[in-house]
């Protein structure tokens, strides 16, 4: 897992966090379902309020957190 996927997704989520005036907060992965799993497997307690989902080739969207 390369560790630049990993921070961007971190990034995200705290520049998530930080919207006060939205209603829901959530990110939206595609192509590889494996990056969000093992990023929350090991960092799921930080993600606040944040929402993960993942959208698949035949445009499915299911939650991961």
């Amino acid at each position: 897992m390369p560790a630049a996927k990993w921070s961007v997704i971190a990034e995200y989520v705290w520049l998530l966090q930080h919207v006060a005036a939205a209603e829901r907060r959530f990110l939206v992965f595609g192509q590889d379902r494996e990056v969000p799993q093992r990023w929350l497997a090991r960092f799921r307690p930080l993600i606040g309020d944040v929402e993960f989902f993942f959208l698949d080739d035949s445009r499915h969207l299911t939650q991961l957190a």
